[in-house]
Formats: C-alpha cells, sequence, structure tokens
C-alpha cells in the first residue's frame, strides 16, 4: 500500500544504539516516508547532534529538530507529532535502541489499512512484551539475543497469521492511524517522562472500538534502553502502572487473558516449534502413578527405566512425577530432573517440552491440560475405560468420560495394551466422532503388548516378610477391590470347597474368617511378596471380568502355573495372538458355577514347562521406538490449534471479566442439553457438533 507516514525518533542518549538505528532506516525504509528526529537535550545532546548530522547528511527524507528543553520522552512525541511534523501522515513511533528488519515497516502499514478498526499496529521483536519472540522468555524474565529471537521468528513466520487482535499495543514501535491522534490526542502528560503511556493510549481509543493489532510478518530488533537507569526505570514504571490501573481497571485483566486463553499455539510453543532448543526435550509424565507396587506402576518403572538409560546427546529426558510416588518409588535412582506437578503453579509454564509420553492414563482434566500445556505434542496410554463403563465407577466423578473422550480425541498418538481395550474405546465413544474423524482417530492407535512381569523372576525371598503365606499347599487367586475382579463371586462359588487352600489378592472385607482362605490386600505387595505367592502356587485362577489386559496369565505361566480366566474377547486374543503355544494350560470359564469342575481339571492337567517370551518390561522400548517416530513428525499445525482451543475453552470462564450474570450461559446450556437428548442416529454429525458446544457450556454450569 503506497500510503505515506512519519516516523518519530525521540533521542535522549546512547549514540551507538541510535546510529545503528538510523542505519537500518536508511537502508530499509522508502524515501517517500519522513522520518523526525527530536533530540531531547540529553547529557550528551551537543555530541549526539553532531553525529546526527553526519549519519543523516544527504537524506532528504530525514528532519532533525533540537528541543529548546528538556521535555522528556512523553511529552517529546506529543511535541513532535503536533509541532514538528507539517503532514497529515500516520504516526510511527520508534525508539532509537531499535533495528529495523527488511520490510517491516510496508507489512505494518498494510496492516494497519487491513481493516478500517485497526488503531496501532505492533510488529514482532525479541525484547517487547507480549509481541516478543518467544513470549515464553518475556514471561519468564529470561533474555534470548535478537539474532537468536530473528532466527526462530523466521522459522515461525509461516505458521503464523498476518495479523491478529492484541490487548495493547507497545511503544517501541508503534505505527498509529492519524485520525485517531487528531480525535483523542497522543500520550497523556501525567505518565511524563514515560513508561505507560502507550497503554493508556490503546485502551483510550479501544474505548470506541479501535484495536490494537501484531503485525505477525513485521520483525524489529529491540535493544535494551539506556534512557533510564534500572532503579529510575522501576520506580517511574510503578506509579505510572498506579495511574494505568486506576484509569482502566480492565487492562490487567485483558493482559492476562491474552497470556493464558487467547495467546495461538504456535506462539505459545515457539521455542519448540522454532528449535529454540539444541536438544529434543522428552517429559516422562507419572502425573498419576500410584504410590503402590501394581500392574500401572511398575509399567510406568519399565518406561523410565528406559528413558534414563538413554545414551544420546541430542535428548533431554526430564520427569513429571508426585511427591508421593517419588518417594516411595526412589524415583531419584534413575538420576532424571523431576518436576512435581505443584511446581507449575502458573499458567504459563518454564519448561516446554517436544512431547511428553505418558506411560498410563489421564483420569483428571488438570492432569490433562497440564500434559498438553507443557508439550507440543502428546503420547498416552489407554489401558482400558472400565471407569466409564462401570457405573458405580463413573458416578465418583463424572468427568472422567470427558477425560477420556479428550485424551483420545486430542493425543498425536494413543497407545493401548490389546487390539481389545482399542476396540472397546473406539465402540464405547463412537457417537462422539463423525466418520471421517473416527478414521482419522483409529490411526493413532497402536498395541502395545504387555507380557510377564520379569522384575519376579530370580527375587530372594525374605521368610519374615509382611503377609507370610501360612499354606503350603493353595490356589492362588489373583484379583483387587474393584467388582469387576469379581473376587465377592468368586468366593461365593467355593463355598462347599473344603479340600483346597486359598491364597486370594483382594479384599479383606468381602469375607468372613474361614480355615482354608488367607486373603493378602492387593497393591501393597512387594516384588518378594508376590514372588512367594506365585512360586508356592500350585494353581492360578484370575476371575476378572474386564481387563485391558491379563498380567497373571503371563506372571502364572512364567511360574509353571496352570491358570483359569474368563472367557472374553481380551483373553482369546492373548491365546491366538501372543501365547497359541500354552492354550491347553490356559481353561476359560463363562458361568461362576463353572470353577469347580474347572480347578478339578487344571489341577490334573499337566503344567506348562517353559516360560513365555513376552516381557512387562518390552513397554518401555517399544514407547521409545514411537516417541522417536513422532518426533521425526512434522507437526500438524491446524490439529494443534484445534486442540488448543478446544482445551482453552476451559479455561476461558476463568478471564470472563466482572460481569457475575451468567444467565445466558445457563440458558445456552439447557437448550444444548436438550438437543443432545433428541440426537437422531439420522443426522450423526450434527449431533457431534451439538455435543462439541455443550461439553464446555457443562463444565462451566455443573
Amino acid at each position: 500500500m503506497n500510503k505515506n507516514i512519519t516516523i518519530v525518533l525521540p533521542v535522549y542518549g546512547d549514540w551507538d544504539s541510535l546510529n545503528e538505528c538510523i542505519h537500518s532506516l536508511i537502508k530499509q525504509v522508502d524515501k517517500r516516508h519522513t522520518i523526525i528526529l527530536a533530540n531531547d537535550r540529553g547529557p550528551e545532546y551537543k555530541e549526539i547532534e553532531e553525529n546526527i548530522l553526519k549519519a543523516v547528511d544527504g537524506q532528504k527524507n530525514f528532519k532533525y529538530f533540537l528541543n529548546e528543553r528538556n521535555l522528556g520522552f512523553v511529552e517529546n512525541c506529543n511535541n513532535a507529532v503536533f509541532n514538528l511534523d507539517k503532514t497529515d501522515n500516520d504516526i510511527l513511533l520508534l525508539n532509537t535502541d531499535t533495528e529495523v528488519v527488511g520490510d517491516a515497516i510496508e507489512e505494518m502499514i498494510d496492516v494497519l489499512y487491513s481493516h478500517e478498526r485497526v488503531g496501532t499496529v505492533t510488529p514482532r521483536s525479541n525484547n517487547a512484551t507480549i509481541f516478543s519472540i518467544p513470549i515464553h522468555n518475556h514471561l519468564n524474565h529470561t533474555e534470548i539475543t535478537p539474532e537468536r529471537s530473528y532466527e526462530l521468528y523466521e522459522n515461525l513466520k509461516r505458521y503464523l497469521p498476518r495479523t491478529a487482535n492484541m490487548p495493547t499495543g507497545m511503544g517501541f514501535c508503534l505505527l498509529i492511524r492519524r485520525s485517531l491522534i487528531e480525535n483523542f490526542g497522543l500520550f497523556d502528560t501525567k505518565y511524563s517522562p514515560g513508561y505507560q503511556e502507550e497503554n493508556d493510549f490503546c485502551q483510550r481509543i479501544n474505548d470506541y472500538g479501535y484495536s490494537s493489532v501484531v503485525a505477525n510478518h513485521a520483525f524489529v530488533k529491540h535493544y535494551e534502553s539506556r534512557s533510564f537507569s534500572s532503579e529510575k526505570k522501576i520506580a517511574q514504571n510503578k506509579k505510572n502502572t498506579k495511574f494505568l490501573l486506576e484509569t482502566h481497571k480492565h487492562f490487567l485483566n485483558s493482559v492476562q487473558r491474552y497470556v493464558h486463553v487467547d495467546v495461538d499455539a504456535v506462539e505459545y510453543f515457539a521455542p519448540i516449534i522454532g528449535k529454540l532448543y539444541d536438544k529434543k526435550r522428552i517429559l516422562i509424565d507419572l502425573y498419576y502413578m500410584p504410590s503402590a507396587f501394581n500392574g500401572t506402576a511398575k509399567v510406568m518403572l519399565y518406561t523410565l527405566k528406559t528413558f534414563a538409560e538413554l545414551n544420546d546427546p541430542s535428548i533431554e529426558v526430564t520427569v513429571l512425577a508426585n511427591n508421593e510416588a517419588k518417594k516411595f518409588h526412589n524415583l531419584d535412582q534413575f538420576g532424571l530432573e523431576i518436576l512435581s506437578p505443584d511446581d507449575f503453579v502458573i499458567d504459563y509454564e518454564q519448561a516446554l517440552f517436544d512431547i511428553s509420553v505418558t506411560p498410563g492414563q489421564i483420569f483428571l482434566h488438570d492432569h490433562l491440560r497440564l500434559v498438553t500445556k507443557i508439550a507440543l505434542k502428546n503420547i498416552v496410554c489407554l489401558f482400558d475405560i472400565i471407569g466409564v463403563r462401570s457405573n458405580y465407577l463413573l458416578n465418583t466423578d463424572h468427568s472422567k468420560k470427558q477425560i477420556f473422550l479428550d485424551t483420545i480425541t486430542y493425543s498425536d498418538r494413543i497407545i493401548t495394551i490389546s487390539d481389545y481395550s482399542r476396540d472397546d474405546a473406539l465402540h464405547f465413544y463412537d457417537d462422539f466422532w463423525t466418520e471421517d474423524e473416527q478414521t482419522d482417530i483409529r490411526k493413532k492407535f497402536e498395541t502395545v503388548y504387555l507380557g510377564r512381569d520379569d522384575s519376579l523372576i530370580d527375587v530372594q525371598v525374605d521368610d519374615s516378610a509382611e503377609n507370610k503365606i501360612r499354606f503350603d499347599d493353595y490356589i492362588l487367586v489373583m484379583g483387587n477391590d474393584y467388582k469387576h475382579k469379581s473376587i465377592e463371586p468368586f468366593i461365593e462359588s467355593i463355598a462347599n470347597d473344603k479340600k483346597n487352600n486359598y491364597v486370594i489378592l483382594g479384599p479383606k472385607r468381602l469375607i468372613e474368617k474361614k480355615d482354608n482362605i488367607q486373603v493378602l490386600k492387593s497393591g501393597f505387595l512387594s516384588d518378594q511378596q508376590i514372588y512367594q505367592a506365585y512360586k508356592n502356587a500350585k494353581l492360578v485362577i484370575f476371575p476378572s471380568q474386564y481387563e485391558g489386559f491379563g498380567i497373571p496369565i503371563f506372571d502364572a505361566l512364567s511360574f509353571n502355573n496352570n491358570i483359569i480366566v474368563h472367557d472374553n474377547q481380551l483373553n482369546r486374543e492373548i491365546i491366538t495372538n501372543m501365547i497359541p503355544e500354552f492354550k491347553e494350560h490356559i481353561f476359560t470359564y463363562s458361568l461362576f458355577s463353572e470353577f469347580e469342575v474347572l480347578i478339578e481339571k487344571a489341577l490334573a492337567s499337566k503344567s506348562p514347562s517353559k516360560v513365555p517370551s513376552q516381557k512387562n518390561s518390552d513397554i518401555g522400548y517399544k514407547l521409545n521406538e514411537i516417541v522417536m517416530d513422532e518426533l521425526n513428525r512434522e507437526v500438524d499445525i491446524d490439529k494443534l490449534r484445534k486442540k488448543w482451543r478446544y482445551l482453552k475453552s476451559f479455561d476461558r470462564y476463568m478471564y470472563r471479566g466482572d460481569r457475575k450474570d451468567t444467565s445466558i450461559i445457563h440458558k445456552m446450556f439447557f437448550r444444548l442439553k436438550g438437543l443432545v437428548v433428541e440426537k437422531t442416529k439420522e443426522n450423526k454429525n450434527l449431533y457431534v457438533k451439538i455435543r462439541r458446544l455443550y461439553q464446555p457450556l457443562k463444565r462451566i454450569v455443573e
């Protein structure tokens, strides 16, 4: 766009920075633009005047002025715009500690005239608060060189939209529509000599519907200002911030909302997408690691061990774990940095990662929001969905249903521990996705089988261990407190069995004391105790009706035991696909009444003489292969933004402003709730869209 502007440089001191700025303007700015240098009589004003006149000699579009007295930054800008500039051009206020890069000025002009409601335009920079590249460096008060910032910007530029609305502008390089200056004035002199004056101006024009925007395809380097001393700067900024917030009470909320909610996903993950770091950063997410000895904890430990042993200088591994699990499992032994969820007490995180791998399930929205906010890509394991299939479990927290859905929908890869657990999840959530979406989602899934618990092999047994088994001859029954493990109906089915002794891993509260039954509370047994239970058993029974995988099958066979399991799709998959050679040692039941006959048959049958080859520890190596594969895939920006906007919808209500009346939200919620209830199979795509509107509102209202 062939519009002329006037560039105003308020000069005070620091000739070295000013010299670089002038040379960048001579090189990069079209001669049709007027450039005003307004010398505000700083301590070295005479020397600076001589240098300026030499530097701009022969440059006809440069205009030099020396103020009669020192005005201060705010009044110097006002004087230059209203008295020194004799044009009706739009105004670009430019700090003297800047360097214009490429066609930044022309791009800013084009953005200013992209819409009549654009009032100010600010470019990207290395040091410009919320306009900084990357924004994390500003938020975390860490420095980045202008050159490194520009390199990062060049890597990101193609992903960034040309412009976006911002809560304010930034005075280091601020292009302003001239008509707004004429109508509303420029800087309020109560902010003199400087700081916060541009924020006040942007808020004043915004009251009349004019927006401050960013020109994402323009970059201006901003070097550290030397016009104020640090102490003077802090005091002046504090005083003027008080003025600003007294006048514009909404300002802080607007900026916080942008930082915590409205910031673009590419912007947020700029250090990762733009390859700021020398190493690939992997986060092993043990957020929900139980402080107990169970299958989930062991899968997490195997995964952690594998990644801790990576000998790759291009990889950096960090662990996220709760403090209780860290202590219980002695996670410090792996020699990795361990972060706690409590470390992330603010919405912008101090650590960003290329990828997170969660060798367990996500049960909390806070957990899901955290890993998606600190890791560009997310790989999550989905062991089973019994927590949403069984109403008594779902009733403890109905949000799990949405959490599982969001995890599947928005994670980059989903690891299931059987084809059955994959198919079960896809079937359960079938009506939440369109057919095309389900095709894409199915591609995310990858099955990684578990196996025998190799940590149980060659365990040194301590005879004095707690829960010492009191029988020499017994049948081992594997279970826990959950109803689907079927411990209670199994006990009822063997009520008349006086011949066999039973050692049951499960809840002691479910049975009366019986001479031939000993119950060990599962989840708190050491490897020694579990080893002892398997080693001396004559038969293993695993009565569970529902599993994502059946580890006890492999453990029983590893200890040369036959085993009885439920006849279901999962167990048939395991027998057929993984261990067909052990088929004669695995007995299946459909009815609880079959146990009496099956126990006799299994005890009379030959025991296995070999051990299954598949091990639990293999999951760590498989996950490592998947992580490395995903790291080599380019990020899908459209999908990233879709995930980001959806998950951010839960944050928006926190920064909704001062209004307390949510009646409109409630009305919309109940209307959509009615539409969900009225859904028809004939229009599945419409139903899916309605649900997506309904779920975020449900979280707010309920």
